[in-house]
């Protein structure tokens, strides 16, 4: 008599940069578990990376990794920023993922969302990507920065980014190969990953106010990341 194998479940990997995000490290936790609770046909695992906060984020992302051993806690000794946690993450990723879905951990990115990026990338899309329509509390100056930033990178980017695109977004297990062959230092995730070529899709988003603690993303930081953005990824320069 033939016996039938059993079906090997696929693994999606969530990955999640901290900093300074001690009050919603447990929601965000519990929402990214529920939400897979809704794919059940998957494995998943949770990487949290702690990108040098200054708080008990790290103290408390310990705790939860040693309660569901789904979870990794990784720490920096300082702050690199979000590309080199989102880089840090995609290389201790397991090998055998199939899929990645990258999040803040602000719960500004929804992982009730997971279902609907999962269902996408099943029906055939190699990137699954985010458009935030809008947010229920922005500041001024952010939402005029955001603009003129598109509209510079834009003018003078060999690939166009897709305008209020963010890094809330799925990669599959090809993509994943290909990121981690890069070695730059400064780079640009959602600018690289949209150079590739890959099929995408889209799914829009209206982003939920914070639940706790305030945005760590300074205006000196996304200057920062603006000017790294035009020297790594533009012609302008």
């Amino acid at each position: 008599m033939e016996t039938k194998k059993k079906k090997v479940k696929k693994l999606i990997s969530l990955i999640v940069p901290v900093y300074n995000e001690e009050a919603n490290i447990l929601p965000m936790y519990e929402a990214c578990k529920n939400a897979m609770n809704d794919v059940p046909s998957y494995n998943w695992e949770l990487i949290f990376i702690n990108d040098g906060s200054k708080d008990n984020s790290f103290a408390g992302l310990k705790q939860i990794a040693l309660k569901d051993k789904r979870v990794k806690a990784l720490d920096f000794s300082r702050n690199f920023g979000k590309e080199v946690a989102l880089t840090a993450g995609i290389q201790n990723c397991s090998d055998d993922a199939d899929a990645a879905i990258f999040m803040d951990a602000d719960l500004q990115h929804p992982p009730s969302l997971i279902p609907q990026f999962i269902k996408k990338w099943e029906q055939g899309a190699d990137i699954v990507a985010s458009i935030r329509k809008s947010t229920k509390k922005k500041a001024f100056i952010k939402h005029i920065g955001s603009k003129i930033f598109y509209a510079v990178m834009n003018k003078n980017a060999d690939s166009p980014l897709t305008q209020n695109a963010t890094d809330f977004k799925l990669i599959d297990k090809k993509v994943i190969a290909v990121l981690r062959k890069f070695t730059e230092h400064n780079r640009m995730f959602r600018g690289l990953i949209d150079w590739l070529g890959y099929k995408t899709e889209y799914i829009e988003f209206i982003a939920p106010e914070r639940m706790h603690g305030e945005a760590t993303y300074s205006l000196i930081k996304l200057a920062r990341l603006a000017v790294n953005s035009m020297t790594s990824f533009s012609l302008f320069p």
